[in-house]
């Protein structure tokens, strides 16, 4: 599955994470990602018993955070298409994925592996500016998503009161806004952007219900 590249045409490891540099990607986004993982969650609110899909699950630490809410009773799907982390996702999930109760695809959000409307909800962490197809990548999301079925993107950004850059932060707001506006085409309302702060940067999310 084809992702954005950077402007000498290599694909960034953030976004497709492989061999020795991706393993160190890896471990950085589990390091730097819970405060916005975390935010993705307490907007999302996966229930018990419902079923939830994380669209690039890098080390796989949000999808096992979801599995505990979801419980026996739920389930939970993702995918990434960097083979590095659904290998490190699978291990992680592995009594999960041998019981039922989750599985995680090597795939890309312009083909999710999984039926229609099969979640109650998505998210996607620090991820979706890789999208290779923003609005068409919203209808496959869609797809997927039962009638009302909500999505969560939540990005890194800055504190508009602190002058950095760290990860790329000081693009967050320009692509929630690029989200937002993505989304009535693809099929979703708009229902809220919140945001919390995680250290010196802010977790923005986007709150979406399909129609």
């Amino acid at each position: 599955m084809a992702v954005t590249c950077t402007e000498d045409g290599s694909i960034p490891q953030w976004g497709d994470p492989r061999g020795t540099w991706g393993r160190l990607a890896l471990i950085a986004m589990a390091a730097k990602n819970g405060g916005n993982n975390q935010a993705a969650l307490e907007a999302l609110i996966p229930r018990a018993g419902e079923r939830i899909l994380e669209i690039g699950v890098g080390p796989g630490l949000a999808l096992k955070h979801t599995l505990r809410k979801v419980g026996r009773k739920g389930f939970v799907g993702g995918i990434d298409h960097s083979p590095l982390a659904v290998k490190r996702t699978q291990a992680r999930l592995a009594r999960a994925i041998r019981d039922g109760g989750a599985q995680v695809f090597e795939a890309g959000v312009s083909d999710i592996p999984f039926k229609d409307e099969c979640f109650d909800g998505a998210f996607a962490v620090n991820s979706f500016q890789f999208w290779p197809d923003l609005e068409n990548d919203l209808i496959e999301v869609a797809r997927v998503l039962r009638p009302k079925g909500r999505l969560v993107l939540t990005q890194r950004a800055a504190n508009k009161d602190v002058k950095m850059d760290l990860a790329g932060a000081k693009s967050g707001w320009a692509r929630i806004d690029m989200g937002a506006d993505a989304l009535p085409k693809a099929g979703f309302k708009l229902m809220e952007v919140v945001d919390r702060p995680v250290g010196r940067l802010i977790a923005a999310s986007i709150i979406a219900q399909k129609l």
